[in-house]
């Protein structure tokens, strides 16, 4: 169902995307930063919930204030220790499709926020007494995300954004993502 609704968004986008005039401009960027995994330690000894987070991302600027954004990410990696586990590590990759909007504070400085879907591809490996345990999982979840850009030239942009992910579809487990990064505007 989840590749279905992603077919259909990826469809509406694309007619969006034809159906826009003059003001529409295609970017693209990357980001770097840092993830911190919420509500994963319960009852562990040691738990690592810091990882390094990556970002490549792509969108088209509807208007002043719109833009349909798609990005490809990887939220690196969360081990723990102790617990019913000898050891475990948890990971995170996927992509996004959102909706962001930009409202201006002068004319190099705006904020923005964006919501949308994320397709995440979770991976499980456990190290216990009776071997190991993989589970590989792909799950669609909610995004949503706050940040500021600021306008070098026409073409550059700076950006730092703040993005939650959720994990396994539960309000509880979660991926809270800092970023830093640039935007090109063609």
């Amino acid at each position: 169902m989840s590749i279905n609704f992603f077919s259909k968004a990826s469809l509406v986008s694309l007619a969006l995307l034809c159906s826009v005039g003059a003001s529409a401009q295609v970017y693209v960027g990357i980001g770097t930063g840092q993830n911190r995994w919420q509500n994963h330690c319960s009852g562990r000894i040691v738990c690592d919930t810091n990882s390094p987070a990556t970002k490549l991302f792509a969108g088209y600027t509807l208007d002043n204030n719109f833009a349909i954004e798609m990005s490809a990410f990887n939220s690196g990696s969360m081990v723990v220790q102790g617990g019913n586990d000898s050891g475990s590590e948890e990971k995170v990759k996927g992509f996004d499709l959102v909706g962001v909007y930009h409202y201006g504070l002068n004319d190099r400085l705006s904020v923005f926020g964006k919501a949308g879907f994320a397709r995440l591809n979770e991976s499980y490996r456990s190290l216990h007494s009776g071997g190991v345990m993989t589970q590989k999982t792909s799950t669609t979840s909610p995004v949503l995300g706050i940040g500021l850009k600021y306008q070098i030239n026409k073409e550059i942009a700076l950006r730092t954004e703040y993005e939650i992910r959720r994990v396994n579809g539960t309000s509880d487990r979660r991926v809270n993502t800092f970023t830093v990064g640039a935007q090109y505007s063609f």
